[in-house]
């Protein structure tokens, strides 16, 4: 948890707490943080970054939805797009749109029920959460936030590149 969480939505932390187990799990597979420009950054090995490109989307997607996903946010989602003839399409759109508000709970919900194929899912997904945390950043604009965009980026680099 970040020093000084008081400002922060629960949101927020178990966003950051789920970061910290993430990277937990890769530091004990061999990764190792390296100082970039001052900044220290989680650097995977080769083996861990070809891992996560073989995990299939659709396994990242499900991943993503089991530890984030909230139940009531995916049931009214469903239940604003189940007389839409273009689920597709209405379901990307309120992502997009939750995304934009820096809402990932919500983003993750409607992307859940969109009929979409899982790579696009989570492309989408990606660059939610480096929205979301830009977002916060240009709010607070602290030590903290600037390091949750550093590792936003990370998290989308890896979600871009599952197929």
């Amino acid at each position: 948890m970040p020093e000084g969480k008081e400002g922060y939505t629960p949101e927020e932390l178990k966003m950051e707490e789920s970061r910290a187990v993430s990277d937990a799990e890769l530091l004990k597979g061999g990764a190792e943080y390296e100082d970039h420009e001052g900044k220290k950054l989680l650097n995977p090995t080769e083996e861990q970054i070809e891992s996560l490109r073989e995990e299939s989307a659709d396994a990242v997607f499900s991943r993503i939805l089991e530890e984030s996903g909230d139940t009531d946010a995916i049931n009214q989602a469903e239940g604003n797009i189940k007389n839409e003839k273009n689920r597709s399409y209405y379901g990307l759109e309120s992502a997009v749109y939750w995304a934009s508000q820096g809402n990932l709970k919500r983003t993750i919900a409607y992307l859940a029920v969109a009929e979409l194929p899982a790579e696009i899912k989570c492309k989408v997904l990606g660059l939610a959460e480096l929205a979301g945390a830009e977002i916060h950043y240009a709010e607070k604009g602290d030590e903290w936030s600037k390091t949750m965009v550093e590792s936003s980026k990370e998290q989308a680099r890896m979600l871009f590149k599952c197929k």
